[in-house]
């Protein structure tokens, strides 16, 4: 999937994810439409140079927050593409 909307109406989170990619695991949630379940991992397209700071990996735990509470499941992984 390609970029999406992501919120948290606890913490008052929105954002867009660059990309959600799902894939077929046993440990997975349900979609509509497909069958199988599936995973989903946030992947966050970076250009140029990494920042000096934390905020790119703050910005793509805040997409794994919203994503678990969206989807009612629980994520550990994130990833960037750079």
């Amino acid at each position: 999937m390609r970029a999406m909307p992501v919120h948290s109406r606890e913490l008052g989170l929105t954002g867009i994810c660059d990309v959600v990619e799902f894939v077929r695991d046993p440990e997975g949630i349900p979609l509509r439409g497909e069958e199988g379940l599936y995973k989903p991992y946030p992947v966050e397209y970076k250009r140029g140079k990494p920042k000096k700071n934390d905020s790119d990996f703050s910005q793509l735990v805040a997409q794994l927050i919203c994503l678990e509470e969206m989807l009612a499941c629980e994520l550990t992984t994130g990833y960037f593409f750079l």
